[in-house]
């Protein structure tokens, strides 16, 4: 039997569930967190854009309870590691989240000296001394 790819789903009109891993590779540049290597997210594209083509739906994001590694990071000290980009949300929601930080200042994004906007964060746990659904400290 041969092997069914994203290819030969029949999506159009319908939810998909599509699981990535972007643990991504990251380097401090000029006091921002860099990604260095990103394979991850390259290879992930054809899919992605396979599926908004064939018309599958476009969706909140379900993180699925795994636990989330938070982009960036507070620390109470100048060793801090800010998200510096921009997060567009598109007015979607984004549920199961699960932080597990007890004894740390956490949110999605810790220490936020970018830009997030135009997403909701419905649901989730997150476990810290210091907690924001989506940053502990925005400047």
């Amino acid at each position: 039997m041969a092997k069914l790819t994203v290819k030969d789903l029949k999506a159009h009109g319908k939810q998909v569930f599509v699981r990535v891993d972007y643990n991504v590779p990251l380097e401090e540049q000029n006091g921002v967190m860099v990604i260095t290597d990103d394979t991850r997210i390259r290879a992930t594209l054809p899919t992605l854009e396979c599926l908004i083509k064939e018309g599958a739906k476009k969706r909140n994001i379900d993180l699925n309870n795994q636990e989330f590694d938070t982009i960036g990071y507070y620390v109470d000290t100048d060793d801090n590691q800010p998200f510096a980009g921009i997060f567009e949300g598109n007015n979607k929601k984004i549920s199961g989240i699960n932080i597990n930080k007890p004894g740390e200042s956490t949110g999605m994004f810790p220490y936020n000296t970018g830009t997030i906007r135009d997403i909701i964060l419905e649901s989730g746990n997150i476990i810290a001394d210091v907690a924001g659904g989506f940053t502990r400290t925005n400047t």
